[in-house]
């Protein structure tokens, strides 16, 4: 019970406890949360770069789609919740770090900002994204964490599929995942470029073990060489 709740749950097919689960949480999603607020305080810099394409600049906000904008913040905890085996809860963990690293860092020396499009708030969820703007002076944008979480917790909805040999939790993790990328652009929050660039660092994290190995057989190779 204390190993479980002091480390990252070890790979296995069991199903996780509850301690598995309040581990990644304390040791994963609420370091991302600091680190997001943590970036965001230093403020936006001097040398601000706007990525925007042109044909960008001009699209509509479309303030129904923060609904699903901000069910993100749901996506990653309830993610915990549903995992089915130990091997799927540490892969969202380890991977859920090692994105958390790559992209803090990106934020840090890529000195990208979006400037949010304009728009005229309506009803509860447009102030709700006025909100979620207030909290968000667009310096963490580039490559966008929500994209990159959202497939993150996809691929555990994937897991329990597996697990169970029903499909449907598969295509809903995935569609849920990419309905939550295409509102990062809908609300205004995000450039397409952030999108762009956060499949690559889903792509090379979502594997943490693979990962390692290559990077050890690589390390092996200039050893021996």
């Amino acid at each position: 019970m204390i190993y479980d709740l002091l480390f990252l749950p070890r790979a296995g097919s069991e199903p996780p406890t509850a301690a598995n689960r309040t581990a990644v949480f304390l040791f994963v999603l609420l370091p991302w949360v600091l680190v997001y607020f943590g970036i965001q305080a230093l403020g936006i810099p001097a040398n601000r770069i706007d990525l925007s394409f042109g044909f960008e600049r001009h699209w509509p906000v479309l303030q129904w789609t923060t609904a699903i904008y901000v069910s993100a913040y749901l996506q990653a905890p309830l993610a915990l919740l549903i995992a089915a085996s130990r091997r799927g809860l540490r892969r969202m963990a380890l991977a859920g770090a090692l994105a958390s690293l790559v992209v803090g860092i990106c934020w840090i020396v890529i000195p990208a900002v979006v400037v949010h499009r304009p728009y005229t708030p309506h009803g509860l969820l447009g102030r709700v994204l006025s909100l979620e703007r207030a909290l968000d002076d667009g310096t963490v944008s580039f490559p966008s964490m929500h994209v990159v979480w959202a497939l993150l917790s996809a691929d555990v909805w994937s897991d329990r599929a597996r697990v169970s040999g029903h499909r449907i939790w598969r295509v809903l993790g995935y569609l849920w995942a990419i309905a939550i990328a295409a509102t990062t652009i809908t609300t205004g929050m995000h450039y397409v470029i952030d999108v762009a660039a956060a499949l690559p660092v889903y792509f090379a994290v979502r594997n943490p073990d693979a990962l390692w190995e290559r990077l050890r057989a690589a390390a092996e190779r200039l050893a021996n060489s």
